[in-house]
Order: structure tokens, then C-alpha cells, then sequence
């Protein structure tokens, strides 16, 4: 181990994840010891380690203290520590975004810290990747421009409208955006001109939300939140639409008229879905659509008849609702072939009459059907074949073609 080149050395800690484990190892000897001061990433992260749960805060500070400052090209730097942490003090955190300014590229720190100025004491001009996690007291106005920042995440914190605005604008390069559990202050409104992003991700919001010169973006993803109203703007590039456990989540426009995938998932089945499939209608280039534990409203009209005419694309199609009798006699009537479609994806709760009813109508409106996946609970024990056999012909019998060549899965 002694005698390994510092190079082959290096090679071995760019595989070693956790910075307590890099830590121990270096202490064998002077030559890893060597290759520990121009080792690039330390990641201090709770999940790493138990350890870190009993030390005391003041001992960890200094633990990680002395860990960053023998290094002395460190590029990636990771402190995240779970919610009931008791924090660090400013100064060490200042000190330590001090000793790496030159050098850090990607910083991820998710520890609650009060009075530390994260946004300052890191090198704008530098950084490529920043989470930011627990931040008190709320971000302020930001003065730098971050020249090469092209992934920002910002969770659990306190920020204006304003100033939220003025961080992303201040990111001419960004790429990813993520924002989770944001207290927005100041409005309930907040308008974003993310000219440069490709990936949005909204979680655990409650705002308003305008999003203006989107040309780039091509995923847009919402979860858990309650956005009341959604503008998008100037875009055609979109690609995949995901939409999970919101409610009063209207769109201003058609978001879905470039979309290749869109999904609405719903863990609530009380959630219904009044508007999404009309809003998707309008989607020509659509490839995958899912609609995943909702409930179809009784007073909407669908329009299922030309579904198919509308988004004549479709290859990949993928339900689960709320059956009963009447709607499934509804969907019957008004159900449409689907000329193109070659994977079917059903979810179920119980397997019984109106269910099986449901999973023959559409497969056997489907011409060029390949694949076909029921998701659901069927027995705690395992499935024998011929009982899997059974199901495929009960499933396929008076679907009015040969299904023999459809791949059956049960998940």
C-alpha cells in the first residue's frame, strides 16, 4: 500500500464516497496522506454514517474542519445532515466556503447554519452545482452573478419572490432548476424568466407561479404542491410533463401542445380530473400519456371518440381510475381504436367483474398492441403459471382478436 503511485492512489479515493471512510483510510500511511490533500470530493452525509447522529455538533464542526483544511484542491464538497441537527456556527461555515473558493465546483450544504451568508461566501464565478438546504435567516438580494451555475436546488428555506426571481436570473447558464418546501415572502406570486433552463422541479409549494422566456425547457415536473394558477410561456421545446399529488393546479395555457410524455399522478382518489385530458388534446406529438389513481368527473364530456385522431402518436399508454359499472358502459360507447398503440399499462386495486371488463374493451381496441402490464395486488403468495395463464385468457377472452403475441405482465 506504501509503495502504490500517489496517481493510483487518487484513483482508489475517487471510488470511496463517504469522507469519513476517505478520512481513515489516509491515516496508513505518508503517501496516502499525500494523495488526501489534492483528493477533489469530501462528502459529509448523515446517510454515510451513523456516527455523525451521536457526535456532538461542535465535535463534527470540527471534525469536518480539519478534514477540508488539509485539502488543498477540493472540487466537490457535500454537508448534509438530516432536519433535527442543531446546526453549525457561521464562522466555521464561512471559513471553510474560504479555504475551497478557489478550487469548489459543486457544493451541496443542507445543514441549518444561522447568520451564514451562502450565496456570499461562495465563489460565483466558479460554481457549477449548488444545493441549499435549511438556510436561516431567509437568502437575501443576490449581488454576484453565478457565470457557470447550471444546477440549482434550493429546499427547505426562506426567500421573496423577489429575490427568487433575482437568484435565477443571476444564473445566465442554468440548466436544472429545483425548488422544494420554499417559503415564498413578500407575494403569493412569483414570476421566473428561465430563458436557459431544460428541467424544472416544484415541490412542496403554495404559490402562484408565471413562468416567462421558457424556450428551453423540455421537463417540467410538480409534486405535492397547490398552485392555483400556472403560466408558461414562449415554449416549444417541452418534451415531459409530470404532475403528481397537486391540487388547484390550473394551467393558464396549453403547456401540452409540444409535450412528447405527459403523466397526472394522484395519490388521493377524492382528486378528480376535470380538465387535463382536454388540456392534452392539443398535443399532437404526444408518445406517452399516463393517468395514474384519479377520478374522472360524471358532468365532463370527454371527448374519447377521436382520442385516438387527436394524438395519433401515442405508443405508450398508461391508466389507472376509479371504475364503476356506468362509466365503464360510458367508456364503451365512445371508446376509440387505437391505431398505434403498443404498450398498455392498467392499475387495480380489486380484479373483479368491471375491471376485467374494462382490460378487454381496451385491449381489444388496440391494433398493434405488444405489451400489456396489470399493477396491482393479486395473492401474497406466488403465482403459479398456470394461474398467470388463467388470467391472460380471461383477460383476452372476447376481445375480438388473437392476443396470443401480447407480453403479459403482472407487477
Amino acid at each position: 500500500m506504501e509503495n502504490l503511485p500517489i496517481d493510483v492512489i487518487q484513483c482508489i479515493l475517487t471510488r470511496v464516497e463517504a469522507a469519513r471512510d476517505v478520512v481513515m483510510v489516509c491515516v496508513t500511511s505518508r503517501s496516502w496522506q499525500q494523495a488526501f490533500r489534492t483528493h477533489h470530493s469530501l462528502h459529509f452525509i448523515y446517510d454515510n454514517w451513523a456516527g455523525y447522529r451521536s457526535l456532538h455538533p461542535h465535535q463534527l464542526e470540527m471534525y469536518i474542519d480539519q478534514a477540508v483544511r488539509q485539502t488543498v484542491g477540493l472540487r466537490s464538497l457535500s454537508i448534509v445532515m438530516d432536519a433535527n441537527h442543531a446546526g453549525f456556527t457561521a464562522d466555521s461555515v464561512t471559513s471553510w466556503l474560504s479555504h475551497t473558493r478557489e478550487t469548489l465546483r459543486h457544493l451541496l450544504y443542507g445543514v441549518r447554519t444561522a447568520y451564514a451568508d451562502i450565496m456570499r461566501d461562495c465563489n460565483s464565478k466558479k460554481l457549477e452545482l449548488l444545493f441549499v438546504a435549511y438556510h436561516s435567516p431567509k437568502i437575501t438580494s443576490i449581488t454576484g452573478i453565478f457565470e457557470r451555475l447550471h444546477t440549482l436546488s434550493l429546499a427547505c428555506l426562506t426567500i421573496s419572490a423577489i429575490d427568487l426571481a433575482g437568484l435565477v436570473m443571476a444564473c445566465p447558464v442554468l440548466k436544472n432548476l429545483s425548488l422544494i418546501s420554499l417559503q415564498v415572502t413578500g407575494s403569493d406570486y412569483a414570476s421566473l424568466a428561465i430563458p436557459t433552463v431544460h428541467s424544472l422541479h416544484i415541490e412542496l409549494m403554495k404559490f402562484n407561479l408565471e413562468l416567462k422566456m421558457v424556450g428551453n425547457l423540455e421537463n417540467l415536473y410538480f409534486k405535492s404542491s397547490f398552485i392555483e394558477n400556472v403560466g408558461v410561456f414562449g415554449t416549444n421545446h417541452l418534451r415531459k410533463v409530470d404532475i403528481e399529488d397537486c391540487t388547484g393546479l390550473l394551467f393558464i395555457n396549453d403547456i401540452a401542445y409540444s409535450a412528447s410524455k405527459f403523466a397526472y399522478i394522484c395519490s388521493a382518489y377524492d382528486i378528480l380530473l376535470d380538465d387535463g385530458l382536454g388540456m392534452l388534446c392539443v398535443s399532437g406529438g404526444l408518445t406517452s400519456f399516463r393517468i395514474w389513481d384519479v377520478k374522472f368527473s360524471d358532468d365532463i364530456v370527454y371527448p374519447l371518440e377521436t382520442f385516438d385522431e387527436m394524438i395519433p402518436q401515442l405508443r405508450h399508454l398508461s391508466l389507472r381510475c376509479r371504475l364503476n359499472n356506468e362509466w365503464v358502459d360510458a367508456f364503451s360507447q365512445q371508446c376509440p381504436y387505437f391505431k398505434n398503440l403498443m404498450e398498455l399499462e392498467l392499475g387495480w386495486i380489486n380484479m373483479d367483474y368491471v375491471f376485467t371488463s374494462w382490460v378487454r374493451l381496451l385491449v381489444g381496441r388496440c391494433l398493434k398492441l405488444e405489451k400489456l402490464v396489470i399493477i396491482g395486488k393479486l395473492s401474497d403468495r406466488p403465482m403459479s403459471a398456470e394461474y398467470v395463464d388463467y388470467l391472460k385468457s380471461s383477460i383476452f377472452q372476447m376481445s375480438g382478436r388473437c392476443h396470443l403475441h401480447v407480453e403479459v405482465r403482472f407487477e
